[in-house]
């Protein structure tokens, strides 16, 4: 059946079109749309095979609707007939066919004509449908093949061997990421080179001949093999090569799939080295091996085993047979029920038995054994191993007697005495330890000794340890960290533990001189404080001699000058000179008198509540006076206050307060010979309290750093 679509804004038009078509084409089924847009939503709807489209229509004209049409991806591939009324103008027909038109008419049309066009533009749609889903089929089988190389060539770049292709003259058509991990060469470096001239190839237990033979005959050969690194060092590789036989049966090439097995014959060559040094090992431990075959019963062992017990058959033989023939009668029946038990349990054991050498007599001996089973969980075999005792058990005794008799005596040692091993680690301390420092044995045994020691003397320590260790006796001072962080001083002696002819630990004994370094601190402290005060007080004592001299020889002076015919005046003069003076000699006493309370700790405080403005105006006018004095008068003197301000009272040693300040005033005074000298007060929360802080600033020479506390 054919769908056909007519777009035109005349009714009659699409009644005499389908009254036309319908004489010439029977199977026809009609769509009508009056206008371009209803003619596009019918198109998307029903998908007509053919489109009728009539050009002059008000609004959307048919070349706008054929645009629209035509840009649509869903409706483009329908073709549209244009019908037109305005004749056959060659610009109305090029206007149609570049909007996509596939064929313009004019009206009238003849039916035949009509129909036979739209039968031209049925068989080009189905032409093209076909072509289309052609197009599609391909463009999925080029997808498909496409998505299989990339997984071809993304599983030739992940897998961890090298894979490496030729052409027929074995020069390298590609070579993946392995390729390029194994051998250092980069693909660009490689490519068009001949396979045996970039790997320098080495076969191993056979000629290059025999394996080009053999690759000639069979298509295929893996073999060991010998590479050469792009940095020169030899590779083992596992190399398996083939023939590339495309569709034809022709041969395009050959691909290699070389495996490195360096690492694997580095660990058999090691292996091998550990086998054998083991060997040496089990003869130098004179360490006995035997095996019990529980499929045949029979019994092997080795050389040592055979030395240990006095064996005079020759391997295999009969397990109980040699066991009750070798093992002491009083151990025998307990060393066949512990292995009963292994075969039962599974479990290892251990045994300490005797054995009756021949030639050596009754030997004690250590064995150990274990069950060996198969994949199925069955016993197959027990595997023992026997080491001779007797000596080391002597030694173990005559050890613990010496142990005892030493212990005895280094637990009644009034010494701090510890013991530590080859990795200074405590292995003893003497009761004196534990009673001096307050460790406990118990938590410190197996600790390293430096968790005493601060930081910056553990290594010139350890070096001492280590030349203990190398046999020498050694001497210091050091200082350790007791109990709670406290440090004492001790005088260390230490000496190796010697067994065997082989330092295997040392031995300290310590004494704590704490004690003794206080005493030389204190003694030289006291002595540094008596010569400090010896020179303080001859200091002391030589300004005080200055300063006691000068009033009372102005008392002294002035006193003799002094006569009853004298007038009134020069005597007023004269007896106000030497009241100053006395004033001052009284000064100075007190000073004095304060010195010595103060050195002897007893200066007491008399508080009292004063204003501190009034207080301030009187050490002014006691300063200025003093300026005076001391002939500064050139000296801006400088008090941050004013008479006039509020009373502000304060509660402290009101003469107290006035010696200091008048004598950092007067100091003050003395010390500088230009600018100016300041005093103030400033308000301050101290602990929440209101306090006042004074201040005295001058631009002398001030007090030296060292001088400041």
């Amino acid at each position: 059946m054919i769908k056909l679509l007519s777009i035109d804004d005349q009714r009659d038009n699409q009644i005499v079109i389908k009254g036309a078509l319908s004489s010439v084409l029977f199977d026809a089924e009609f769509h009508f749309a009056s206008s371009g847009k209803e003619g596009i939503a019918i198109a998307k709807k029903e998908h007509p095979d053919v489109i009728l489209l009539d050009i002059m229509m008000p609004g959307m004209d048919g070349f706008e609707t054929c645009r629209l049409l035509k840009s649509d991806p869903e409706l483009r591939n329908i073709p549209i007939i244009l019908l037109s009324s305005i004749g056959h103008k060659t610009e109305n027909r090029i206007k149609g066919l570049e909007t996509g038109a596939d064929a313009v008419m004019s009206k009238p049309f003849d039916p035949g004509e009509l129909a036979s066009q739209i039968h031209v533009m049925l068989r080009i749609k189905r032409a093209e449908d076909k072509l289309r889903e052609e197009n599609t089929k391909l463009d999925e089988l080029v997808n498909e093949k496409v998505a299989q190389i990339v997984y071809q060539a993304t599983v030739l770049e992940n897998v961890s061997d090298a894979v490496i292709s030729s052409d027929t003259h074995f020069l390298i058509k590609s070579w993946n990421e392995a390729a390029e991990r194994t051998y250092g060469w980069t693909e660009s470096e490689v490519l068009g080179r001949g396979y045996g001239e970039v790997l320098k190839p080495q076969y191993i237990g056979t000629s290059s001949d025999e394996v080009e033979e053999h690759f000639r005959r069979n298509g295929r050969i893996t073999n060991e093999v010998i590479h050469e690194h792009k940095n020169g060092h030899k590779l083992n590789i596992l190399t398996s090569v083939s023939k590339l036989i495309n569709k034809n049966g022709e041969n395009i090439g050959t691909v290699a799939l070389n495996h490195d097995i360096s690492r694997e014959k580095e660990a058999e060559k090691e292996i091998a080295n550990l086998t054998a040094r083991l060997e040496l090992a089990v003869k130098a431990v004179e360490l006995g091996i035997w095996v019990w075959d529980l499929n045949t019963n029979q019994l092997n062992w080795n050389d040592e085993f055979s030395l240990i017990c006095g064996i005079t058959e020759s391997a295999p033989q009969h397990p109980i047979k040699i066991f009750r023939k070798y093992v002491c009668p009083e151990d025998i029946n307990r060393v066949l029920i512990k292995i009963r038990e292994l075969i039962k349990s599974g479990d290892k054991v251990t045994l300490e038995h005797g054995v009756n050498n021949p030639a050596k007599g009754t030997r004690l001996v250590i064995s150990k054994a274990v069950l060996d089973k198969d994949n199925k969980g069955i016993a197959i075999r027990i595997i023992g191993v026997s080491y001779d005792v007797t000596q080391r058990m002597k030694m173990e005794v005559d050890l613990k007697h010496s142990e005892e008799r030493y212990r005895t005596m280094v637990e009644n040692s009034n010494d701090l005495v510890w013991v530590t091993d080859m990795q200074g680690c405590f292995t003893f301390f003497n009761q004196h330890v534990e009673d001096v420092t307050g460790f406990q044995s118990d938590k410190f045994i197996g600790k390293p000794y430096n968790l005493l020691l601060r930081e910056n003397d553990k290594d010139w320590v350890a070096h001492e340890y280590d030349r203990a260790l190398g046999g020498e006796k050694r001497q210091f001072e050091i200082v350790v960290l007791f109990a709670g962080g406290v440090e004492h001083i001790l005088w260390v002696n230490l000496a190796p533990v010697i067994e065997g002819n082989k330092a295997v630990g040392v031995v300290t004994f310590a004494r704590d001189v704490s004690d003794y370094h206080q005493a030389i601190e204190d003694f030289k402290m006291a002595l540094d404080k008596a010569k400090e005060s010896d020179k303080l007080k001859s200091a002391f004592l030589a300004n005080m001699s200055h300063e006691l001299r000068t009033p009372l020889n102005a008392i002294m002076g002035f006193s003799s000058l002094m006569d009853i015919k004298m007038e009134t005046a020069e005597v007023g003069k004269y007896a106000q000179i030497i009241n100053d003076s006395g004033k001052h000699l009284l000064y100075l006493v007190e000073q004095i008198f304060d010195i010595t309370l103060i050195d002897s700790g007893q200066i007491k405080l008399s508080k009292e509540t004063f204003d501190l403005i009034h207080f301030l105006t009187i050490i002014r006018e006691v300063t200025l006076s003093d300026r005076a004095a001391l002939n500064r008068d050139h000296l801006e003197v400088l008090f941050k206050f004013e008479s006039s301000m509020a009373p502000i009272f304060v509660f402290t040693d009101r003469r107290r307060l006035q010696q200091i300040l008048l004598n950092l005033l007067k100091n003050a005074l003395k010390f500088t010979e230009v600018g100016t000298v300041e005093c103030g007060f400033e308000k301050r929360l101290q602990h929440g309290k209101p306090v006042i802080r004074f201040y005295v600033r001058d631009t002398g020479i001030g007090i030296p750093q060292e001088k400041r506390n």
